[in-house]
């Protein structure tokens, strides 16, 4: 059965399309990504933009935006991890998890805006002009 086993403040939402996500950024305490293939997952980004903590497999690009310090990240394909990532993020205080949340929107700020990714492509750039 689905959901078996976990506290009664953990709901797996599933597929959602676009509308329901924006609602469930708004709505939920955290964002759970167990997925055994990503690049850079844009819906990790956004959930760390809103604040909140994330729970990601450690795939892809998901240790550049994921660390102890704004969320977890889980083996891919361990459902024993995953069910242990859910439980320890059921349990944190409401403190413990705007904690998080505040680091992963300083993350997603300082790196991953528009603004950064232009200053980081320009020094770049000059970078290998000088070299060149």
């Amino acid at each position: 059965m689905e959901g078996a086993g976990l506290p009664v403040n953990v709901s797996l939402a599933g597929k959602v399309d676009d509308a329901r996500l924006q609602e469930l950024y708004t709505e939920c305490h955290a964002l759970l990504l167990p997925t055994r293939f990503e690049g850079m997952p844009t819906v990790v980004l956004e959930a760390m933009a809103r604040s909140r903590p994330v729970l990601v497999s450690d795939v892809g690009a998901s240790a550049e935006l994921v660390s102890s310090a704004n969320g977890f990240l889980l083996p891919p394909g361990d459902a024993n991890a995953l069910h242990a990532g859910l439980m320890r993020s059921a349990g944190l205080t409401t403190a413990q998890r705007a904690t998080l949340g505040e680091a992963g929107r300083v993350t997603a700020c300082a790196r991953f805006t528009w603004e950064a990714f232009t200053n980081d492509f320009v020094s770049l750039f000059r970078e290998v002009a000088r070299i060149h």
